[in-house]
């Protein structure tokens, strides 16, 4: 789009402000290519996206895309995917060649569930209760919202390498 210059124009006591807006081409997303999904299903992830095959290209739509699909893959457990995105275009500039790489990464996985400072209660029904437990698999925050559910003082402890330490401490469920 183009913009102006601005004209005033007057007439008796009154002015007249004229801003000229050229529109420019439509840019439309030609395609959209997704590379290096294997854990998150392609189909539905594709239908969550700002971004369209056939759709209007803009730089915010493309931001929103990237950071779409970087929390699909957080809710499915992948902390440190890596989303880029690339664009390539006609000579007009009015089509659009997207394509979206993802790095997907180590998926977070509770690696233990330490329970502290448990004074009337047995292990292994703080254990039940919480429905976290070792081997668990997902996004950390969804982990730690099973853990605080029936343990208000639950904490997760994240690691780079995707592993996750729920602790609860004592008195949670005495």
């Amino acid at each position: 789009a183009r913009i102006g210059p601005a004209r005033v124009t007057e007439n008796g006591d009154r002015l007249r402000l004229t801003v000229p807006v050229a529109e420019g081409a439509r840019q439309i997303v030609a395609s959209l290519d997704l590379e290096g999904i294997v854990s998150v299903d392609r189909e539905r992830l594709a239908r969550r996206l700002p971004l369209a095959a056939g759709g209007p290209f803009h730089r915010v739509l493309l931001d929103e895309t990237l950071a779409a699909t970087r929390a699909a893959y957080e809710a499915e457990g992948f902390r440190s995917a890596v989303v880029s995105g690339a664009v390539e275009w006609n000579t007009e500039r009015s089509l659009a060649a997207v394509t979206l790489r993802v790095i997907e990464g180590q998926r977070s996985r509770v690696e233990a569930v330490v329970l502290r400072g448990t004074q009337r209660t047995v292990e292994r029904f703080h254990r039940l209760e919480v429905e976290v437990h070792a081997g668990h698999v997902g996004a950390v925050d969804a982990l730690l919202h099973l853990a605080l559910h029936r343990a208000p003082r639950a904490q997760a402890q994240r690691h780079v390498s995707g592993r996750v330490v729920v602790v609860i401490e004592g008195g949670a469920f005495a």
